[in-house]
């Protein structure tokens, strides 16, 4: 969801004003991934392009780690944070987990992870929890399993600048389309070129040339 509503944001798309979505802009906005500009909608930063980019290892940990660091700012014991974290890191996914003996604090945690995607709640304020399988990046290293890589795509470059990736992922295609002048998109392939056009539209995005390169 975080990804969803950080890309839908850069696109400029209307991501609708549920639950769980005013949380996720809430939640971006304070880890500075997304602004609110004084006469117009929100925009994605360019902290939040570099982390639209990132691998989803990376990403969990500084949604984390920035998350922690302004608990403070809403009033929230950091450590009450980082205990749930903690007990989260060694929960089983997708098992179901009562929040009876949560307190209050711990509950307004839970809901933030909720938006980051961590955990699953089909009631915001139910009695029961299911982390999600993105918890075990909390305790787990920095390597991404074969099935990750895989999920991720393979991108083939040609020295005339165009693109061929190789994946069917919608969240994926739309990041290629910031930087990459989409030609064709066929089921497991899309095709484009990258054009001085569509890099400069994607600088006045506020995304680094190098980010492209990378």
């Amino acid at each position: 969801r975080i990804l969803t509503v950080l890309v839908g944001v850069g696109d400029n798309i209307n991501i609708g004003d549920s639950k769980l979505n005013r949380a996720a802009i809430l939640l971006l906005r304070e880890v500075n991934l997304i602004k609110q500009n004084k006469t117009g909608p929100l925009q994605i930063t360019a902290e939040g392009f570099k982390f639209l980019f990132q691998d989803i290892h990376a990403q969990i940990w500084q949604l984390i780690i920035s998350y922690v660091e302004k608990c403070e700012s809403r009033n929230l014991d950091r450590r009450e944070a980082l205990t749930l974290l903690f007990k989260l890191s060694f929960l089983t996914a997708n098992k179901p987990y009562s929040t009876q003996s949560f307190n209050d604090a711990q509950k307004c945690v839970l809901s933030d992870l909720v938006g980051m995607g961590l955990i699953y709640q089909k009631d915001l304020h139910g009695l029961l929890f299911y982390p999600t399988y993105l918890a075990k990046y909390l305790s787990t290293g920095h390597s991404l399993t074969k099935q990750e890589r895989d999920d991720r795509g393979f991108i083939f470059v040609e020295s005339t600048f165009k693109v061929y990736a190789y994946t069917s992922s919608p969240l994926q295609i739309r990041l290629l389309s910031k930087f990459i002048r989409l030609d064709y998109r066929l089921p497991n392939l899309v095709a484009g070129k990258i054009s001085k056009q569509s890099v400069m539209d994607a600088v006045s995005r506020g995304i680094p040339v190098d980010l492209i390169i990378d």
